[in-house]
């Protein structure tokens, strides 16, 4: 039992929006504080000039400060609220991280290319290989630690910690699905965003929880994130959720309607991606996805159907 003792399902509740309240006070924190910081230490800094992917020098630095930050309330709640439960228990495992989240990102790529190979054939998009990612890396590295910590936070804020508690707490499909819910809606500020590419944001969001709960390690939903992203953005020339200005491997020309090509909002606005989705997740439900297990008797790994109640002693 943790330090504030409060039963039942408002328990849940109680930390839920604890972190989630949390979360957002983490966010005005880093935003502010890298801006700050960036201030006091270059002020001549061009910081509202556009590095890659329409962020600026303070939002990159503020994405990787809230992942930090969302990772210290992480542990706060952990030891506060729960009795002191290990981080390991989130799936969280800082020993076997390397093998999952290697595992996540092939995959995440490899469902990111199967949506974008279908948005072609269908004649959705023309691509052409581009020399310039080739001829500037400092961008692509740019790129690759902001699409690292994207992934990391939002796994972090959206997956984890909200999850697993209501996972044990409440119900699996009711996390599941509040969780890819919030997770849309927060998209829903992007460049180009529409209701079929916040769709599909919301079909995605239940498939990194799949992959999270079912394979037990939040590390393979970071991969699979950062893995479906950078393919998106870097490898085949999409827009990300909206965002573009990557160094790209492939450039697109539309030459079909927004509803195949995804238009503004990228593979992601595809009805295409919204068939892939569906049955990425159908095969996670029904065991037929390639899974790596995290096998450790605290690890996530409860029967995907069964409804786990805390005592409310």
């Amino acid at each position: 039992m943790g330090v504030f003792k409060v039963k039942g399902h408002f328990r849940t509740w109680f930390k839920v929006v604890a972190f989630w309240g949390a979360a957002v006070a983490c966010t005005i924190l880093a935003s502010a504080g890298t801006w700050l910081v960036l201030q006091l230490a270059a002020p001549d800094y061009p910081v509202a000039m556009e590095t890659a992917g329409g962020f600026d020098t303070v939002t990159f630095a503020g994405i990787w400060a809230l992942g930090v930050l969302l990772f210290g309330t992480t542990v706060l709640l952990r030891r506060f609220l729960d009795g002191r439960r290990p981080l390991v228990s989130l799936g969280l495992d800082f020993r076997r991280a390397a093998l999952p989240a290697l595992w996540g990102c092939l995959t995440g790529v490899l469902v990111a290319a199967a949506a974008y190979l279908l948005i072609v054939v269908a004649g959705g998009m023309k691509p052409a290989f581009s020399t310039a990612v080739f001829a500037a890396p400092e961008p692509v590295g740019f790129a690759v630690a902001l699409l690292v910590g994207a992934a990391a936070m939002e796994e972090l804020a959206f997956r984890g910690y909200p999850i697993k508690v209501m996972d044990e707490q409440w119900s699996r499909w009711g996390a599941v699905l509040l969780t890819s819910v919030l997770f849309a809606v927060c998209h829903g500020v992007n460049p180009s965003a529409n209701p079929l590419g916040l769709i599909n944001v919301f079909l995605a969001g239940i498939m990194l929880a799949l992959v999270y709960l079912k394979s037990g390690s939040l590390w393979a939903a970071v991969g699979f994130h950062f893995g479906w992203n950078f393919a998106e953005g870097p490898l085949l020339g999409s827009a990300v959720s909206g965002h573009c200005g990557f160094p790209t491997v492939l450039e697109n020309t539309p030459t079909g309607p927004s509803l195949i090509s995804g238009g503004g909002f990228g593979v992601e606005g595809s009805i295409l991606t919204t068939a892939v989705a569906g049955v990425v997740i159908v095969l996670i439900v029904f065991n037929k996805f390639p899974l790596i297990r995290i096998k450790r008797e605290d690890a996530v790994k409860i029967p995907f159907n069964e409804r786990c109640a805390e005592s409310e002693s």
